[in-house]
């Protein structure tokens, strides 16, 4: 008979916290539901990753006449997340469209899941070794803490009006 499928022996269980899952969302014996719980779980914690550097390098990289264009979301910073309320006319628009339908076709037609191969596993041009088990629990944790770190970002600056780089007195 085949092994049943128990989540808490996967990469990713942290050791000091144990198998935490108290709504029993991945239940054992479920390996296609663990499976497109961990996709999931690599793909907010890669966009996490990206959106938390983010945060503080536009503070340091943007336009020079940034903080001449009105905010639309209240009491954010310009070189934080107000930025994303300041279009550039409609050429700034297109582009924004043009980078959502980007992101869209490739998640829809090139990012796609393959059981044949590890959750968030879309191919691996350089040939970096990305999928032993330290490297998965890495990028796992990683993403968990990025995840909470672009939360923190964002509502911190909502309710300071400073951004990331602000809020620590540079």
């Amino acid at each position: 008979p085949k092994p049943v499928f128990h989540p808490r022996d996967q990469v990713g269980v942290i050791p000091q916290l144990g198998f935490f899952d108290p709504l029993n969302q991945a239940p054992d014996g479920k390996l296609q539901k663990w499976r497109s719980m961990r996709e999931g779980e690599i793909k907010h914690g890669r966009v996490a990753m990206l959106a938390t550097v983010g945060l503080i390098v536009q503070h340091f990289i943007h336009r020079p006449d940034v903080q001449e264009i009105p905010l639309y979301y209240g009491r954010s910073s310009p070189f934080g997340i107000g930025a994303l309320g300041i279009f550039y006319g409609p050429e700034g628009f297109l582009q924004l469209i043009g980078l959502a339908f980007f992101f869209v076709v490739m998640e829809f037609f090139v990012w796609t899941p393959d059981d044949f191969k590890e959750p968030g596993d879309y191919g691996n041009p350089l040939s970096i070794p990305l999928y032993t088990p330290e490297m998965r629990y890495n990028e796992i944790t990683n993403g968990r803490a990025a995840m909470i770190s672009a939360v923190v970002i964002i509502f911190t600056e909502f309710g300071t009006g400073k951004d990331a780089v602000q809020q620590l007195g540079f």
